[in-house]
């Protein structure tokens, strides 16, 4: 039986959709949409070029055309007209509001949560026209969502109000400023909904309709004071290290990283932290923050923005929430210094190629990128610059770089890092044309940049990477490159792992192609492959009349007397862990920092747990070691800490240098992690730290039998720690002819481990740039931190920065038994030789 409230939905609900006027709308509505959202892509994107592009045009004249029809229906009587009638030409006006955005920003791409709650809610209006074909239950939540759906067009409104008395004066010009009303407009009509259903004795329907409205302001209101709690607790931390740093001017860490070890690393800090730069937001007032100078894809937040109004700033500036972003939410990339943005650029395609050699316990990986430029704003230049950070496996080091220029493959320079730094700000700065450059980065990484990139042509480039396989209790294991860059969405990726039929174990998403593994298809991000062990091959390579060849390493201990013992604690310690250490070390003095060497006693143990446990990562003083000799750390590392880079302008990190500048010997450093901290990696990879890697029981033993691991580099010698092999460099045998077989990538990792180790302390002391050591990085073609390889556009501009090619250098790597893919015209050739000789049997003619 029907309800006499289905009676008034039916009689108030004319059949809107079989009118030929509101199905004209409907189809109008979808092409707009489908114009908005497949642009049309010009090859002029000159920055001077006008304003309104053609579709815009379209969307906005198609608003106008259906708003002329609805007046002239109703003979100009507004009042008149049907609400569905309304909606759905709203919902028109609000995709020419985002159509126009596009070249004439008011604000940035929405946040991915804020444009579907915008979608759905312009959506919802237009289902209004179709309530009376729904269930009743369906009707309630048509309701609900029409009422939250009308929070966002008052947002909307409430942003653009500054904006109302401007839109009016100009509404002459084509009426283009009156787009600024639409969610106004919206939102009374929303309203009018409302009210009606209450007036017409359908008060579950306002009361629904009330309640969708109110569910998301309470949680926006959730929200908020989460926020502010956040950031009363910045504040606090903030205050306290302040008074802590007035009391104890002894500590010399600067007060951000003291600040970062006290937050938590969750998403709500982080977006505390991003709030003042990463979200665009009005200044009201004064227009619109627009700053895109650094490489933050700025977003619009509604939440935040509403949160910038009534919150003031939080205690910290932009340069300390800037750091400890870098350091405890691993956005270093995204802040690194570009000289262009990079906010349009997407990596289309990837073509990873691996060369294993499990008897030489190594790979060689080989990555080519396509990048894309899909900038749809005329407005703004079209030039951008592309940024990739590549997370290196441990004792890996690129060893070539690719950029394509005018469709030919050119290959990179090996220089010195300064060279190539002042060519490439040079030529990208100011010239603005075509290099490509490779960095050497803290923490086992490395950046690679691109210039231009634009929309008329897409960008290739490819870098290559030797690296040394782990080695574990199940064999040995592959670890693809990890890395950050341009956007992936849609990427795909194509992997070929090189005969990889006769070693790999674990090839799930692999198939068989030939002897060579191969995948196609969407990007496949992080991965590893398990690989049988193999005996070590004898084989040597030569080259300039040394010689280099692999031996097994084994962890070698010898007796050593520790004296004292210090304790690099933070939040990943146990109380278990802290106390076995404590039992294990009796007998010897055991320290910790707080800022300064403070001896554990009985009486103070639990109190230095209970305050040092708090830090949710360290950064161990070693400068505040008072004497090295016979001095253990024991530390749980984590993956969280700041770069020396970071500090080196602060007294921490002058004393640091300082400190380690007039080291002797090793600093040996127990690890009860796994994993390496940034701050860790360099100083192991600079080899002024011993870091030996067990487990709680295993260190316990070595202490009692005070034991350590034999250090077992030296000049000649170069320990691959996770490969568990050697490399040794001898002076080759010139009497017989040797068979050199073995790849040249033995020499490639000796020397960038070697090089490591010989600018060892100098790096803190600014003193490893030196002529010896950059011809070692030369002649094996590597990436270090005194040099850089750089793809230049024409010989003219290696000539103008001095830049030469190596002499008697192994030059770029490459793949030694890859089967090129063919290019399409090149299968258009080979199906035509098939052909042709085809033709030429069955005709019988003789070749």
């Amino acid at each position: 039986m029907t309800s006499p409230t289905d009676l008034k939905i039916k009689k108030e609900s004319p059949i809107y959709y079989k009118d030929t006027l509101f199905l004209v709308g409907l189809g109008l509505l979808l092409l707009c949409a489908a114009a908005l959202l497949i642009p049309e892509r010009s090859n002029d994107r000159n920055i001077f070029r006008p304003v309104m592009s053609n579709y815009i045009l379209g969307i906005y004249v198609t608003m106008v055309g259906y708003g002329i029809a609805l007046v002239s229906k109703y003979k100009f009587r507004l009042g008149r007209i049907p609400q569905e009638y309304i909606f759905l030409w709203a919902s028109i006006a609000t995709i020419s509001c985002f159509a126009l955005n596009i070249d004439i920003r008011v604000f940035e791409e929405l946040e991915d949560w804020a444009g579907y709650y915008t979608f759905g809610a312009v959506v919802s209006c237009i289902l209004y026209a179709f309530r009376s074909l729904l269930p009743k239950s369906i009707q309630y939540i048509l309701y609900a969502c029409m009422g939250a759906g009308s929070l966002m067009f008052f947002y909307f409104a409430f942003y653009l109000l500054p904006f109302y008395p401007m839109s009016l004066a100009g509404f002459w010009v084509m009426g283009l400023s009156l787009h600024t009303f639409v969610p106004l407009g919206l939102s009374l009509q929303v309203f009018l909904v409302g009210y009606k259903a209450y007036k017409n004795n359908q008060k579950g329907l306002a009361y629904t309709m009330a309640g969708g409205f109110v569910l998301p302001f309470v949680v926006f209101i959730v929200f908020v004071s989460m926020f502010a709690m956040k950031y009363s607790q910045i504040a606090k931390i903030s205050n306290q290290q302040f008074v802590k740093n007035t009391l104890e001017p002894k500590d010399d860490k600067p007060i951000w990283i003291k600040i970062a070890q006290r937050l938590n690393n969750d998403w709500f800090t982080e977006q505390a932290l991003k709030k003042d730069f990463f979200f665009v937001r009005q200044d009201w007032g004064r227009g619109f923050s627009l700053d895109f100078s650094d490489g933050f894809e700025r977003k619009h937040n509604p939440i935040l923005v509403i949160l910038d109004l009534i919150t003031t700033k939080h205690a910290l500036d932009e340069h300390e929430s800037r750091k400890i972003l870098e350091a405890i939410h691993d956005k270093r990339h995204h802040t690194e210094q570009r000289l262009w943005t990079g906010e349009n650029l997407y990596t289309n395609q990837i073509v990873t190629q691996v060369e294993l050699y499990p008897e030489y316990r190594l790979a060689y990986t080989e990555k080519t990128f396509q990048i894309e430029n899909r900038l749809e704003d005329n407005f703004r230049s079209s030039t951008e610059e592309a940024l990739y950070t590549f997370y290196l496996p441990e004792g890996g080091v690129v060893t070539s770089l690719s950029l394509w220029i005018n469709g030919k493959e050119e290959k990179g320079y090996l220089t010195s890092k300064s060279k190539a730094d002042s060519a490439y700000k040079a030529i990208v700065g100011v010239e603005v044309r075509d290099p490509a450059l490779v960095h050497w980065q803290e923490g086992n990484s490395v950046t690679v940049r691109v210039f231009p990139c634009t929309p008329e042509q897409k960008r290739q480039f490819k870098i290559g990477v030797t690296a040394p396989l782990k080695k574990t209790d199940k064999g040995l294991v592959y670890q693809s490159l990890y890395f950050k860059g341009t956007k992936l969405n849609d990427t795909q990726e194509f992997i070929r792992i090189i005969n990889g039929k006769n070693f790999v174990q674990n090839a799930s998403f692999l198939k068989s192609e030939g002897q060579n593994l191969e995948y196609e298809g969407d990007f496949k991000g992080f991965w590893e492959l398990e690989i049988p062990e193999k005996p070590l091959k004898a084989t040597q390579f030569v080259f300039n009349g040394k010689s280099y060849e692999l031996s097994p390493y084994q962890t070698q201990f010898v007796k050593q007397t520790i004296t004292d013992v210090y304790l690099d604690i933070n939040a990943l310690w146990t109380e278990k862990e802290y106390e076995a250490i404590l039992e294990g070390t009796k007998g010897k003095r055991v320290f910790v920092l707080n800022p300064n060497p403070i001896q554990i006693t009985s009486q103070n143990a639990e109190s230095i747990f209970e305050s040092l446990q708090k830090d949710k990562f360290s950064m161990f003083a070693f400068h505040k070691l008072p004497h090295t000799e016979n001095v253990l750390v024991i530390g749980k590392s984590g993956v969280i800490s700041p770069n020396i880079n970071d500090v080196k302008k602060d007294e921490f990190g002058k004393n640091l240098k300082e400190f380690l500048g007039d080291l002797k010997q090793p600093i040996r450093y127990w690890n009860l992690d796994t994993e390496l901290t940034p701050y860790l990696k360099t100083l192991k990879e600079l080899r002024v730290l011993v870091i030996e890697q067990n487990d709680l029981n295993g260190f316990i033993k070595q202490l009692k039998n005070e034991e350590v691991a034999q250090y077992q580099e030296n000049e000649q010698t170069v320990v691959l720690e996770n490969a568990q092999m050697k490399i040794t460099e001898k002076n080759a045998d010139t009497t017989q002819k040797v068979v050199s077989d073995a790849p040249d990538h033995l020499l490639r990792l000796f020397a960038y481990n070697d090089l490591m180790r010989k600018i060892g302390k100098d790096f803190f002391i600014e003193k490893h740039i030196k002529e010896d050591l950059l011809k070692q990085a030369q002649t094996a073609y590597i990436v270090s931190p005194l040099s850089s390889l750089i793809v230049l556009e024409t010989q003219e501009d290696y000539k103008r920065f001095d830049i030469q090619k190596s002499k008697n250098s192994l030059e770029n790597a490459s793949l030694k038994n890859a089967g090129a893919v063919p290019e399409p015209h090149e299968w258009a050739l080979i199906i035509i030789l098939v052909l042709s000789v085809w033709f030429f049997y069955r005709k019988g003619f003789k070749l």
